[in-house]
Parts: structure tokens; C-alpha cells; sequence
């Protein structure tokens, strides 16, 4: 049971931990912002590859 409930509130750790990264290019997010505003011809691709990204992972 201990080891159950360690998986558990490892999980959640993880899960939080990955939400502070988007999952294309796996940066922190603040960073795709910076990264993304000194390279605007990149944005479309990215948005592409995101929207692509969701409608196969989002549940």
C-alpha cells in the first residue's frame, strides 16, 4: 500500500512538473514565449505542430 501511494504522489509530482514545459520542444514555457517573439517566422510552424500535437494526444 505504501509503495501505491508513493506511485501516486510521484505521478502527480511528474504531471505538475510537465505542465511547466509545452511538448513540442520541451521548453519551460516562459522561455518558447522569448524564444518564440525573437523568431516570429517560427511561430506558424510551432502553432502547426501543436495543433497537430493536441488533436492526437488530447483526450
Amino acid at each position: 500500500m505504501i509503495n501505491s501511494l508513493y506511485r501516486t504522489r510521484t505521478a502527480a509530482a511528474d504531471e505538475k512538473e510537465l505542465e511547466r514545459y509545452e511538448p513540442i520542444y520541451g521548453l519551460p514555457k516562459n522561455s518558447l514565449d522569448e524564444w518564440l517573439a525573437c523568431n516570429p517566422l517560427l511561430k506558424q510552424e510551432y502553432q502547426a505542430r501543436l495543433r497537430a500535437f493536441q488533436s492526437r494526444y488530447q483526450r
